[in-house]
């Protein structure tokens, strides 16, 4: 850490180790000319860019060389090292870069002086090559199973345990084919109903209550067929989950003689079915559900038996074969509630269909590992998550598109995202200006804004029909300037036509707008470095212009971008701008937003 100015200190470390995960960091502060970092996006309709740093680095004695061995930070100084750049104020610190550098690159003098200008990017590169996990597989995990086979392979002779990492046995020619529950990225086993099944030999046992097991099927045979069971077939076995004449029939060890049989026999009918098996200590109680719905109920008691690993799709013995696809098998050593099946269910036929997007934006997070905060959103979500396609930078992109938010990667490296009501809900973090209690700025760019200018906007929901809204006085003194959105994920149209009106509202006509500000830190240092130190995308700031002549120029602003840049002498930040939500919200019971009968003025 250097102390620069005004008290200010800054700190840039780099993790130079023999991985790039390593967190043990390096202060090369003190070789610094400039830094300078930015993140955003150049207009409001776009979406938000990866975060850049750029720092030049003195390298007279060239250890920022990757050529050259004597180097201190030899042959550490290579792409993907983790960086990170803190600056400290009245012993407050803030964050204000986290990322992977891309590059070293140097200049030399004649004199021998070489300048090395390190550029580094955050973690939304990353995102754009991240795969998803899909939705099904995160609620499984969440409730813990002691054996999760996914049934996910192409080919081969082995199926894998996802809990155990342990390896079991397929028999026959193993057959793919599309993944049973909805918009996987994995696939099924087709059984052959003559010599196909799975024998797992070393996954964990559930030798006692309670017990829940749970599966995917589709087949068209009114045959004995086995889903699953724990055991070899004998009397010992732990327990058995069958289909025969299109009832599921699950039962316990042959001398507990406790057999469950789903009144509906309807269920060898071509279409994919859910099934859950649980059994409870209270009663013990026996269920069956069936695409969540409560098929079966008895109560009896089970034994505790040693039992012989784990069978899919077929016995030892020859009988029971199924025919058809198998997918997703997972046992729990605990008694699943209806609420957790139902889970498990929508999860499977509808991937989290009706979150809202602050919602699904967080169960990514999740999904990914990645940590971050999300705002609740101000959208309830129809269309599923569909993770074949796309990455999880699309996927995070899409839900900000469809909520008309901003989704950004803070200074901490975390993933945040805020829904489109915060201009009008939250408060103002502070105001440029030239007056006590306002932050001095160098100089202020007001434009009209006419490249955000849309008189037809057309915004089309997953599935649904496009919804076209059109300004017939802005198209004749403007020309048409078209805009559509795509693939959004709303509920239904009429939720289209609303976001639609709304973006027409807000681009038909040219806006006058304070496009971007300059600032220096170091002007009223007190006041300017907590204020502009923590402001981050997507905050509320207020911008008074005081000019010569005439009344003055006030407006209120959203974040879209920034560029701080750090000299020897000086510490400045540009801040790109746009109009914050100016338009009446008049809602009935609500003080900022709503309606007024069945008027919608606000989206």
């Amino acid at each position: 850490m250097v102390t620069l100015f005004d008290g200010a200190s800054l700190s840039l470390e780099v993790a130079f180790a023999s991985s790039a995960s390593s967190t043990t960091w390096t202060d090369i502060t003190a070789y610094c000319r400039s830094v300078s970092w930015s993140r955003g996006r150049q207009r409001e309709l776009e979406q938000s860019e990866p975060g850049t740093l750029i720092v030049e680095l003195l390298n007279s004695d060239r250890r920022f060389d990757a050529f050259y061995a004597s180097g201190a930070y030899y042959p550490y100084v290579t792409p993907m090292r983790h960086v990170r750049l803190r600056a400290t104020y009245a012993a407050v610190t803030y964050e204000l870069f986290v990322g992977h550098v891309e590059d070293w690159s140097q200049s030399w003098e004649q004199s021998g002086f070489s300048i090395c200008t390190m550029s580094a990017i955050d973690d939304m590169r990353l995102l754009a090559r991240q795969a998803l996990a899909d939705a099904y597989s995160y609620e499984i995990d969440a409730d813990s199973p002691v054996v999760y086979l996914r049934l996910g392979e192409t080919s081969g002779a082995l199926v894998r345990d996802s809990i155990s990492g342990t390896l079991g046995e397929f028999r026959g020619t193993l057959t793919a084919t599309d993944s049973l529950i909805a918009h996987a990225s994995n696939a099924a086993i087709d059984f052959n109903g003559t010599s196909n099944r799975v024998k797992h030999s070393d996954c964990a046992r559930v030798t006692a209550l309670p017990l829940s097991v749970e599966a995917w099927f589709r087949t068209s045979n009114a045959g004995l067929q086995l889903i699953a069971r724990q055991g070899s077939g004998g009397q010992n076995d732990g327990w058995s989950l069958h289909l025969f004449a299109g009832a599921i029939i699950a039962s316990t060890p042959f001398h507990d003689t406790v057999a469950l049989t789903t009144t509906a026999a309807t269920f060898a009918d071509g279409n994919t079915h859910h099934v859950v098996y649980v059994r409870s200590t209270t009663g013990p109680t026996h269920k069956i559900y069936v695409d969540g719905v409560d098929q079966a109920t008895t109560t009896g008691t089970v034994s505790s038996q040693a039992y012989d690993g784990l069978l899919v799709g077929g016995s030892i013995k020859a009988g029971d074969w199924f025919v058809g696809p198998l997918d997703e098998v997972a046992v729990y050593d605990q008694a699943l509630t209806l609420s957790q099946v139902l889970t498990h269910y929508a999860a499977g036929v509808a991937c989290w269909s009706g979150d809202t997007t602050g919602l699904r934006f967080a169960r990514l997070l999740v999904l990914l590992g990645v940590a971050g905060v999300a705002d609740t959103g101000n959208t309830t979500l129809g269309g599923a998550l569909d993770i074949a396609a796309t990455s999880a930078l699309e996927q995070l992109q899409l839900l900000t598109a469809t909520e008309g938010g901003a989704m950004w990667i803070d200074g901490a490296g975390d993933v945040r995202f805020r829904g489109r009501h915060y201009p009008v809900t939250s408060a103002t973090e502070f105001t440029f200006g030239d007056q006590p209690g306002e932050i001095d700025f160098l100089a202020v760019t007001l434009a009209p804004a006419a490249d955000l200018l849309r008189n037809e906007v057309t915004v089309t929901r997953e599935n649904g029909a496009p919804q076209v809204v059109s300004d017939a006085a802005s198209q004749t003194a403007y020309l048409t300037q078209a805009y559509d959105r795509s693939g959004q994920l709303y509920a239904d149209d009429q939720q289209s036509l609303y976001a639609a009106q709304w973006l027409l509202g807000r681009y038909k006509d040219p806006l006058q707008r304070v496009e971007s500000i300059r600032a220096s830190l170091r002007s009223d240092p007190a006041s300017s470095y907590p204020a502009l130190l923590a402001l981050d995308l997507a905050d509320k700031v207020g911008v008074n212009v005081r000019p010569s002549t005439g009344a003055v120029i006030s407006q209120t602003s959203i974040v879209e971008n920034f560029t701080h840049t750090v000299t020897a002498d000086s510490w400045t930040v540009d801040v790109g701008l746009s109009p914050a939500e100016t338009r009446a919200y008049l809602v009935v019971g609500s003080a900022t937003l709503g309606k007024i009968g069945t008027g919608r003025f606000g989206f």
